[in-house]
């Protein structure tokens, strides 16, 4: 489905400094969810155009103003790009990093498994067996191996995970690993455990199952 992307401009009438000048603001809605922030420039009142959302008239004055806002305006456009150039999910969270310069460190399947084992082992004999903890493990290495298999990597992105990573890592349990299907049953509900861990940490992740 397309992302529905909308972005304006607006005096915050609100914020009217003591010399009656209004802010302009930046108003960016992605698929009904709304990002605004101050673009640093003032106006008065009678020269803006609520309609337009940009300056009136043709002075020196508006077009400066209006070409800065038209930058601006670019430059949302270029961070939508640059976030699908990167395979990510063009939301708000991910639109709002991008704007604001945060540093988001991506999180991996593999570090969230490994967390989710961690916590696991310490669990052992109060809330889980060992039994279990070792399923975790095993399932763990068999993801592990299968990652370098099919990609040659150490670990993948939660954001560049799909729905043919489960069925690919279905397969490879059968043929590879020569696991019976009840026992591929098992690994794979065990993946399914922490995909969600990876949903709820991530909203970026492509499918869940």
């Amino acid at each position: 489905m397309e992302t529905k992307l909308s972005v304006l401009f607006y005096s915050k009438t609100s914020k009217t400094t003591t010399d009656g000048l209004v802010p302009i603001y930046l108003r960016v809605t992605i698929d009904g969810s709304r990002f605004e922030q101050s673009t640093q420039r003032y106006i008065s009142p009678e020269k803006w155009s609520v309609e337009g959302g940009r300056a009136k008239g043709n002075s020196e004055e508006s077009r400066t103003l209006n070409h800065f806002l038209e930058i601006v305006k670019q430059k949302v456009y270029h961070y939508q790009r640059e976030i699908i150039g990167e395979s990510e999910v063009f939301d708000l969270e991910n639109f709002r990093t991008k704007w604001l310069g945060l540093k988001e460190q991506s999180k991996t399947l593999l570090d969230v498994f490994s967390t989710h084992n961690d916590q696991l082992f310490t669990l052992i004999g109060i809330d889980c067996s060992k039994a279990t903890w070792v399923k975790y493990r095993t399932t763990f290495d068999h993801t592990k191996a299968f990652i370098k298999s099919k990609y040659g990597l150490d670990d993948i992105k939660v954001s560049k995970l799909t729905y043919s990573f489960i069925t690919e890592f279905e397969f490879f349990l059968k043929s590879a690993k020569k696991c019976n299907h009840n026992t591929t049953i098992k690994y794979l509900t065990n993946l399914r455990k922490i995909v969600g861990l990876c949903v709820k940490q991530r909203k970026g992740c492509l499918f869940y199952f």
